[in-house]
């Protein structure tokens, strides 16, 4: 698994084994001597496991995007010009291109070692991408409603599917099954988290759990939150925000003529 952390003190980008053994870092300063970083955000493992994508806000660059070797190496940048600031990852099932998403949560296409810059697909999206498995589609929250768009790589062909829940840029993720036939959503819309699927060939929805109060979905940029299936389909792991407070006893704090709080 590929996470950003700022555990060093700046934002850095990690990986982890499934099973939690080992951590490691693959991106940090020290691949950017000259042009510091302002944060890192939105990593994405390519299929192959071989790659990690993310977006970098330097002093040079506000949103550019990168992809490093998951072994730790030299990064390149990849052309999004057009795009200021490109935002949910999605590889390709080949690996040769990445669904992304530029200014105006328009939807577009880069291919990887091209200089070409992003071919963009005429849409604008609410939620990241997910490239389904099979390559066939790509989906993506319609802004403003309870729906997900489905559409080719190409641009050609497109169509809709009925969201349990309304689409979010937050609180919301989608997760393809590894044979394409279903959409996963966790979603913490509401009071109660939920997780619910999508029948891809009959548009079905339904209710897989109530998750309950306390989980929130939420990363802390907009279209970053993405997820990712585990081989066995059983569980899936995304980004959950999780805040925490300390309540503290000030001693020897002398009252003023104008009381405690006064100047």
């Amino acid at each position: 698994m590929a996470f950003i952390t700022d555990r060093s003190g700046q934002d850095e980008g990690w990986l982890r084994d499934a099973q939690g053994d080992w951590e490691r870092p693959i991106v940090t300063q020290t691949d950017f001597p000259d042009d510091p970083t302002l944060g890192i955000y939105n990593a994405a493992i390519s299929p192959d496991g071989g790659r990690v994508a993310y977006g970098r806000a330097a002093s040079k660059s506000l949103g550019a995007l990168w992809i490093s070797p998951a072994t730790g190496g030299r990064p390149a940048s990849v052309p999004v010009s057009g795009s200021p600031q490109a935002n949910g990852f999605s590889w390709s099932p080949d690996g040769n291109s990445l669904a992304v998403l530029g200014a105006g949560g328009q939807l577009a296409l880069v291919k990887i070692g091209s200089d070409r810059g992003p071919n963009f697909l005429g849409t604008a999206c609410s939620t990241a991408p997910a490239w389904s498995p099979d390559g066939r589609w790509i989906a993506c929250g319609v802004p403003s409603e309870s729906a997900i768009l489905l559409i080719s790589p190409d641009g050609k062909e497109s169509r809709k599917l009925p969201s349990p829940v309304r689409t979010s840029a937050t609180n919301f993720v989608m997760v393809w099954s590894r044979d394409s036939s279903t959409i996963y959503i966790a979603s913490s819309l509401s009071d109660r988290a939920r997780l619910d699927a999508i029948d891809v060939r009959t548009s079905a929805t339904r209710k897989i759990a109530d998750l309950g109060p306390g989980i929130t979905f939420e990363v802390d940029r907009s279209y970053c939150l993405s997820g990712s299936l585990a081989p066995d389909e059983k569980s899936f792991a995304t980004t959950v925000a999780k805040t925490t407070s300390d309540i503290w006893i000030l001693d020897g704090f002398a009252p003023t003529k104008r009381g405690w709080f006064g100047r």
